[in-house]
């Protein structure tokens, strides 16, 4: 039943993807739009076969792909034993009533303890499954196949808005955004950084119908919507777009200086940063450090075969001091020579062309300065993020999976900065495209 339940919805996706304007991108067939959402839903179904058959040994309530899934069958029964108690678990009223208190002792995810800013974004993984569950009667490759397309849709979004700022070639969709390994595996489950694309799509969207001076009143509800639904799913994701998305916001209506203006706003982010320390339940160099400290004693608790050493954060000064080394240990790491697992070996070569990328970059260097600013907001995307990561998680495994959300924009930056057509002459194939 779930076979054929999973490939009728598949069907159906196809079709839509092929149909709608919303997936339609200039210089790109259908044909590879569909292809590329099934590659999504083959890593989708590699990913299963890893936590169910390679991660076997660990309890399912500790496996992120199975726990909110398994947790949401709990949510869902509140449906068929009293409705009100299904609204208010979805929209978190009267939260305390006495009738709910089954469903959270069944449920082993819904409260979390290392919440930021008390948004726990374990609860929104959980109600999104429920919500599936409307759809999936409880089978998880369903789950798998509608979280692959809403991380689907939220890629072609965010290229799409991107493009309305800039001129890219539509292959850059494919390499960027849809191929990297590590983006490929842990961007195609039921996991949050699936949902983390779907958000991003959704607020790029409504920011670059801003940018473009567009009239369209959605897109204040496009902007809305996504910054919602990404401040509840990985908060410190969104936080890490921010600095990029003032500076854009600063020059939208005068450019120039651009190097000068991004400059201050990050110095003025690091001031911010500073501080957020006098208030308590926004001092983020503290939540940095409470996550950074319970990572550190999983590691050694449970002996991580991928556990390595990172830097104390116990001061605003130690942070800044560890930033070079914690945007190395999150671009660069594991490297081949760290690898020493199947999944490790991948990421070890994927970081190696990275590497490789940036050492011939001056080789195919293109200088455009219309590009600056996307350029820029890159940057400063992949170096937040990667400091974030870096800076609070001591397993190379997860170091893997955090850093996916910014390597489209990696990519992206590259490919800004060097000479496309050069490319294109050494690579035949990229010439339909």
């Amino acid at each position: 039943m779930e076979f054929i339940l999973t490939a009728i919805y598949f069907g159906l996706l196809c079709w839509l993807i092929a149909s709608s304007d919303l997936f339609r991108i200039e210089g790109l067939s259908s044909t590879y739009l569909i292809g590329a959402f099934s590659l999504k839903v083959l890593a989708g179904v590699a990913l299963w076969w890893v936590y169910a058959f390679h991660y076997s040994d660990a309890p399912r309530d500790t496996l992120d792909t199975f726990k909110y899934f398994d947790d949401s069958g709990y949510f869902h029964a509140a449906l068929f034993n009293d409705v009100s108690d299904y609204l208010k678990l979805l929209f978190g009223w009267s939260s305390d009533s006495p009738s709910l208190i089954p469903y959270f002792e069944g449920m082993n995810n819904w409260d979390r303890s290392d919440t930021i800013i008390a948004i726990n974004d374990n609860r929104t993984m959980i109600r999104v499954n429920a919500l599936i569950q409307l759809l999936s009667f409880g089978h998880y490759h369903v789950h798998s196949l509608i979280f692959n397309f809403l991380g689907f849709t939220g890629l072609v979004l965010s290229f799409k808005a991107l493009r309305r700022m800039v001129s890219i070639p539509a292959w850059v969709f494919l390499i960027a955004f849809i191929l990297p390994p590590s983006l490929l595996f842990w961007g195609s489950g039921v996991l949050k950084e699936t949902l983390v694309f779907f958000a991003l799509g959704i607020f790029l969207t409504g920011f670059s119908l801003w940018w473009t001076g567009s009239d369209a009143r959605s897109k204040w509800l496009w902007l809305l919507a996504g910054t919602l639904f990404f401040v509840s799913i990985k908060p410190y994701v969104f936080l890490a777009f921010v600095p990029g998305i003032i500076f854009l916001i600063i020059c939208k209506q005068d450019s120039s200086k651009a190097l000068l203006k991004f400059g201050l706003v990050h110095i003025l982010s690091l001031l911010l940063l500073y501080v957020s320390k006098w208030h308590h339940k926004l001092d983020l160099v503290g939540i940095l450090r409470n996550k950074r400290d319970a990572f550190v004693n999983v590691v050694r608790d449970t002996e991580a075969a991928s556990g390595i050493e990172i830097p104390t954060l116990n001061s605003y000064v130690e942070l800044l001091l560890g930033m070079p080394g914690a945007l190395y240990r999150c671009l660069f790491r594991p490297t081949l020579l760290e690898a020493d697992s199947a999944l490790l070996l991948v990421s070890g070569i994927e970081n190696f062309l990275y590497l490789l990328l940036l050492i011939l970059l001056p080789f195919f260097f293109k200088w455009t300065r219309k590009n600056l600013l996307l350029i820029l907001f890159s940057l400063s995307v992949v170096v937040v993020l990667c400091v974030i990561v870096g800076s609070v998680t001591p397993v190379l495994g997860a170091i893997v999976r955090y850093k996916v959300p910014m390597l489209p924009f990696f990519l992206l930056m590259i490919f800004l900065l060097i000479d496309l057509d050069r490319i294109k002459r050494i690579f035949p194939f990229l010439r339909s495209l």
